[in-house]
């Protein structure tokens, strides 16, 4: 049976996922550094399995901050993602809302293009313009919104959630985590969504790699450098962390360019190497790993070759750390530890 090589996506919906980066993308970076991965006349399929064991490689050996985008939900039905934008003053002429792949343009005088709104006699009427112009349907077209707006084809105004005279609540039109990803802005001063993207959307798989990963929900204090509990309920120091809120921007979305350039530096590791190693270190070594042992039988004689690397203190095994890789995640905050350290 042929080795499966699946890479994820940006939002952690790939059943079955195994692979941070594409065979082209892995040979891209290394062709732009000099690197050789063609000495040893490795067919694709096996760079492949090097990226695969990289992938998995970097997953199990360190602790991440956030949580998994995707959550196990086999059983259960997907939800959709949803956005809500507050009003706190009236829209000004030609200030535009976005969401998904569509603008909507508030206006004192409408004029018949696509998206364009009517400025409402009041905060709630405009509101409701714009929530009859996202689905293009209710209110007056023509008089409400122009006559040639189409339907959004990603979001409706959410059924659950109506308009109020402050706020408009939309969801995406198909569930899944997918639509976490659709944007939401605005141009009006006093006007903010809840965040940069449509959130809350869930798939039915299970999510089998460790990025993407996601903002924790609980937060302890504010600015740089506070602590939040992570996953596992640990104190955590991580930037960008703001009371009773997730910040989208402590996380990148999707899976992190050092994390993808981390997977390729392991894939070319694992050509030559294992990224793993089995530990065998007999008590009567001293705690020295052994990489070969020879008995012979006749005329008693033992020869014993042992690895270049040594247990540490306390009968704990240290793996062999790539500073290149490594640094590349450190640096950027996307580990909260190393793992290096295996108790035997």
């Amino acid at each position: 049976m042929a080795a499966q090589f699946i890479v994820q996506d940006n939002v952690g919906g790939v059943a079955n996922a195994n692979a941070y980066v594409t065979l082209a993308a892995f040979k891209q970076y290394h062709d732009n550094r000099g690197n050789d991965y063609t000495t040893g006349g490795y067919t694709d399929p096996q760079l492949q399995t090097a990226v695969v064991r990289a992938t998995q490689y970097l997953d199990n050996r360190f602790s991440f901050p956030g949580t998994l985008v995707t959550v196990d939900n086999v059983g259960a039905s997907p939800l959709p993602a949803i956005g809500g934008i507050t009003f706190t003053v009236q829209p000004l002429n030609s200030s535009i809302v976005i969401i998904g792949p569509k603008t909507y343009t508030f206006q004192a005088v409408l004029t018949n293009v696509d998206g364009n709104v009517k400025i409402g006699a009041t905060l709630a009427a405009s509101i409701l313009n714009l929530a009859n112009a996202i689905n293009a349907a209710g209110g007056v077209p023509g008089t409400d919104y122009a006559l040639a707006t189409v339907a959004n084809t990603q979001v409706a105004t959410s059924t659950l959630l109506p308009p109020t005279a402050t706020q408009l609540t939309v969801q995406a039109l198909v569930p899944g985590v997918s639509a976490n990803l659709i944007p939401t802005t605005t141009t009006i001063g006093g006007a903010s969504w809840a965040m940069q993207t449509l959130s809350g959307g869930t798939s039915v798989i299970a999510q089998t790699t460790q990025w993407p990963r996601t903002q924790p929900n609980v937060f302890f204090g504010s600015g740089y450098g506070n602590f939040y509990s992570d996953a596992y309920g640990y104190g955590v120091s991580y930037p960008y962390v703001y009371s009773g809120q997730q910040d989208p921007t402590a996380l990148p979305l999707g899976i992190p360019i050092p994390v993808q350039n981390a997977t390729c530096e392991y894939a070319l590791k694992a050509l030559g190497v294992q990224l793993f190693v089995d530990v065998y270190a007999p008590s009567d070594t001293g705690g020295r790993l052994v990489k070969k042992q020879r008995d012979k039988i006749d005329v008693i004689e033992s020869e014993t070759e042992f690895a270049e690397i040594s247990l540490s203190v306390n009968g704990n095994f240290v793996m062999p750390a790539f500073p290149l890789a490594d640094l590349m995640l450190r640096r950027a905050n996307l580990v909260l530890s190393t793992g290096r350290t295996l108790v035997r």
